[in-house]
């Protein structure tokens, strides 16, 4: 039958003695019967099928190219990683569907995957592959401290694969995966896994942190889904954090060839932005979008009005996080420049003293806007009491770094914050 025909070329006969040409043969069987069950994998009731179930041993063995398959191609490794996929997603959701869950992946498919993307340093497509199955374990696992413990070590690759897959399905994943990674393995203080050694912050310059720019950087500079933009705005004050304010100077990188090609208007180049002017004017326009969404109300009448709603305050809040971040990092790349570690210039990606004053200026008047709605009795209270919080952490944050902008509308506004009415009412809305 078909199925017994599959099955011999998945699981090709190979002596232990093999030669050349027979492990040439066995690995010319196995790829045909990995690419033809990756094409049937298209059909969710094949992918979801007791076959495929039969056959996951001899998937994940040859993702992980352990035993015969040790001679797979990556794009055959690929296969089988996929078949993985697509048998575990059918799987989800049917429980879905029936209102059932529980569904586990196969034993080895987690670390398979892992041993597959480090193995492909970002090349596809074996790292498409790769991300899918630690993106599907990260959304199926109870316990993510184990997961994110053994995952961080493929950020480096992680990171490549942000830089390459420029416009690709896998960018979102794998925004998602690092943001992951990020808060939860560097900033929230996991420890690595005894004998692996995780990417170290004390460079800015490090390969994947370059990798990461750059991937943020064409991410940022294109057309990219809302969805999109506002996970690589939150991934960037997570490496910033995590890497220091010198990572978001760009120092040693040149704009990507697609953020150079924008540039190129009618035959002349206009000069490109850094990467850190970039990401501060987008900050300020999606903290202003959001707060007039959330303000105005001209959703009222509209039947998506929860949704909307829901999005703005999302959206508010990665760029008021985002905002913190940068205050931190325009002070301190400032002291660099006095302390001349860091030197500004005019060169195409670069951060000039022009752009850096503009930056600083885009800056303060976010912080004006802030204070417009803190002072604005009605404003304040039509919003989450949890974004009035973040709100108040921008305005700290601006106050530390720079006591004297707006301090006569500070020393207004602080004693009407923090008197019992303010407190009392905020109290109240939590």
């Amino acid at each position: 039958s078909g199925v017994s025909f599959l099955d011999s070329l998945l699981k090709p006969k190979m002596s232990a003695s093999a030669d050349a040409e027979e492990s040439e043969d066995a690995m010319m069987s196995a790829t045909l019967g990995l690419s033809v069950c990756r094409a049937f994998c298209r059909s969710s009731r094949f992918a979801a099928s007791k076959t495929m179930e039969y056959w996951l041993g001899t998937f994940v063995d040859a993702g992980a190219r352990r035993g015969k398959y040790a001679g797979l191609s990556d794009e055959a490794a690929a296969d089988a990683l996929t078949c993985v996929f697509a048998f575990s997603l059918a799987k989800v959701n049917a429980n879905v569907s029936k209102g059932r869950g529980g569904f586990q992946l196969v034993d080895g498919a987690f670390e398979a995957a892992i041993g597959a993307l480090v193995r492909s340093k970002g090349e596809q497509p074996l790292a498409s592959a790769a991300v899918g199955i630690i993106d599907l374990t990260f959304a199926l696992t109870e316990v993510l401290d184990d997961a994110v413990r053994a995952a961080a070590v493929c950020i480096p690759a992680l990171c490549a694969v942000l830089h390459n897959a420029v416009g690709e399905d896998v960018q979102l994943r794998v925004l998602s995966l690092l943001y992951t990674l990020f808060y939860e393995a560097f900033l929230g203080g996991l420890e690595a896994p005894p004998g692996v050694d995780l990417p170290q912050p004390e460079s800015a310059n490090a390969p994947w942190q370059n990798d990461c720019l750059s991937g943020l950087w064409i991410v940022l500079s294109s057309r990219t889904p809302r969805e999109v933009r506002f996970m690589a705005m939150a991934l960037v004050s997570a490496v910033a954090t995590y890497s220091g304010a010198k990572w978001l100077t760009a120092e040693k990188l040149t704009p990507p060839p697609v953020v150079l090609a924008g540039a190129v208007s009618g035959g002349a180049q206009k000069k490109v932005p850094s990467f850190l002017a970039l990401v501060t004017q987008l900050t300020r326009v999606e903290i202003n979008v959001a707060l007039h969404e959330l303000l105005n109300g001209e959703h009222e009448s509209n039947p998506n009005r929860q949704e909307i709603m829901q999005a703005a305050k999302r959206d508010a809040s990665t760029s008021l996080c985002l905002y913190e971040t940068l205050i931190d990092a325009v002070s301190d790349i400032a002291t660099l420049v006095d302390d001349e570690q860091f030197e500004l210039n005019d060169a195409m990606g670069r951060i000039s003293a022009t752009e850096l004053g503009k930056t600083l200026e885009t800056l303060e008047d976010v912080f004006r806007s802030i204070l417009s709605v803190l002072e604005d009795d009605v404003e304040w209270h039509s919003l989450d009491p949890f974004l009035v919080i973040g709100l108040l952490r921008c305005v700290s944050c601006h106050i530390a770094e720079n006591p004297l902008l707006e301090a006569q509308r500070v020393e207004r506004l602080l004693p009407y914050l923090f008197n019992g009415k303010f407190t009392g009412e905020w109290v109240s809305n939590v």
